[in-house]
């Protein structure tokens, strides 16, 4: 699966330059996970950039990005960052929300700390993730951020505070919660395989066993619903109008019960 053909092109890269399905593709990664991140020598794009580029299923680039997260994930509580090739930067710069569920996919699993990390990602131009990202990006970026999923601080300096009370008074903007979701994505088939945990497709590309005409069939159902998706959800950030109101933050538990 590592072996590079005459042109200096991984399976990998002529898997997602010919349409590959997803079974195949995770084959590929399965076996031979380094891959993930390897640069095509050719054209210098990564994985992630050939398979938006081709327009591969959203599990597909989840699966990638998970591959390449600038975070630990599994540190929670205090975000550290890791070595990484800009997949995320890529996601949510450079491909025009096509792939923003997948970008919630990967908020809606991180913790704040998390979240405030991956908003200041910088990308090769130096530009943080938060001031790159395409519209739908930037707004689901802003939502995960909210306190509470609700309250988006208007100034980071508090208007008032009070050390002895150990309280802090800002000024807010209230917005209705984000529906609940358990995921942008559906399991559809799961093989167990010990060193394959994320050898799963999804309802979009359960492409093994189709023609040709029907895989660019589905990939255009996939552009076009995606499309009417981003269209959504930009309608949705255009009607969006937050409350003004005074929100009184403490860690006192005594204060917040009595008030």
């Amino acid at each position: 699966a590592a072996v590079l053909n005459g042109e200096g092109h991984s399976p990998l890269h002529l898997a997602f330059k010919h349409h590959a399905d997803d079974r195949t593709i995770m084959g590929l990664l399965n076996h031979a996970p380094e891959l993930a991140t390897q640069v095509d020598r050719p054209t210098g794009l990564l994985p992630i950039q050939v398979a938006t580029e081709n327009e591969h299923s959203h599990f597909i680039v989840h699966n990638l990005l998970k591959r390449d997260m600038p975070i630990d994930t599994s540190e929670k509580v205090r975000a550290q960052l890791v070595p990484h090739h800009y997949s995320w930067n890529h996601i949510i710069a450079n491909t025009e929300d096509m792939y923003h569920q997948v970008v919630t996919k990967v908020l809606q699993s991180c913790t704040q700390p998390q979240v405030l990390a991956l908003a200041h990602i910088e990308g090769p131009d130096g530009k943080i993730a938060l001031a790159a990202a395409t519209p739908v990006c930037k707004h689901e970026m802003r939502v995960m951020l909210r306190l509470f999923n609700t309250l988006e601080v208007v100034n980071q300096r508090p208007a008032y505070t009070n050390p002895v009370s150990d309280t802090q008074i800002f000024y807010a903007l209230r917005y209705d919660p984000p529906p609940n979701s358990g995921g942008a994505f559906t399991v559809l088939h799961e093989e167990k395989n010990d060193n394959a945990a994320d050898d799963y497709l999804e309802e979009w590309d359960d492409a093994s066993h189709v023609s040709g005409v029907s895989k660019t069939s589905m990939r255009s159902t996939l552009t076009s619903r995606s499309q009417q998706s981003i269209e959504d959800k930009l309608r949705h950030i255009r009607r969006e109008k937050g409350q003004q109101v005074i929100a009184k933050l403490t860690s006192r538990s005594e204060i917040v019960e009595r008030e």
